[in-house]
């Protein structure tokens, strides 16, 4: 979807991800458990990284082996090193970068594997290389499906 800054793609992104329901009319969409939303700035959530990296599937049981291959496929290789663990909590939207968040929203959405994933200018605060990355992970997840 494109349009100029302000026309209401965002507020639409997010009313088709349920997150607004103010407003009139009717939005046909898959069920939210079928989603995942990623906007522009993530959401970090209070808790763990290994909380963070599954989130909105926190319970879900992932080894340590497996977030790791994922953190390196999205270029945080060191994340789990830099703070200690998987089961170390921080302040997560203070201690990373707007880089890191956005690469941390793409591991959200290979561990997910949602058949359906709404993003929202994803990789604004990406370098290029890493927008190619992200763009490469959201193909080979296409083709799961």
């Amino acid at each position: 979807m494109v349009g100029p800054s302000g026309c209401g793609k965002s507020s639409l992104l997010r009313a088709i991800a349920g997150l607004w329901n103010a407003g009139e009319g009717t939005i046909v969409r898959p069920e939210l458990d079928q989603m995942l939303f990623l906007p522009q700035r993530p959401y970090m959530v209070l808790g763990s990284l290994r909380q963070q990296i599954l989130y909105p599937n926190t319970k879900a049981e992932v080894d340590d082996q497996e977030l790791k291959q994922v953190l390196q496929q999205v270029n945080l290789a060191d994340l789990d090193e830099r703070f200690g663990g998987f089961d170390v909590e921080q302040d997560w939207a203070k201690v990373l970068s707007p880089g890191e968040q956005q690469r941390l929203t793409f591991a959200r959405l290979l561990l997910n594997k949602p058949t359906y994933a709404i993003l929202d200018e994803v990789t604004s605060a990406l370098i290029s290389i890493m927008k190619k990355v992200s763009i490469a992970i959201c193909k080979q997840l296409a083709q799961l499906f």
